[in-house]
């Protein structure tokens, strides 16, 4: 993060609408944020630079991929197998 002599700021993790830039009011006077009970260092309007950042939902939790796995590990056929050997307490 760095301040440019226009006054706007170069946030290098930031690609949102002017890209990289942040206007001086966005980010200055800094602020704080609290997250589970530790204080942070922030700029001055955490929401609009999120916003930014991740898009107006970004307080919504974004569903994850589930890698594929060999269909021998994780086969119907094999749970139930596995479900009758114990049920036989052939697995401890």
């Amino acid at each position: 993060m760095k301040k440019l002599s226009n006054g706007s700021w170069d946030i290098q993790e930031l690609e949102g609408d002017n890209g990289r830039l942040m206007s001086y009011d966005n980010v200055e006077p800094f602020s704080e944020v609290t997250i589970n009970g530790m204080p942070f260092d922030t700029v001055r309007d955490p929401k609009f630079f999120l916003t930014e950042a991740y898009g107006a939902d970004y307080m919504t939790p974004k569903l994850r991929e589930v890698p594929d796995m060999p269909a021998a590990l994780v086969s119907k056929q094999k749970l139930l197998e596995v479900v009758k050997m114990m049920k036989k307490k052939k697995i401890p």
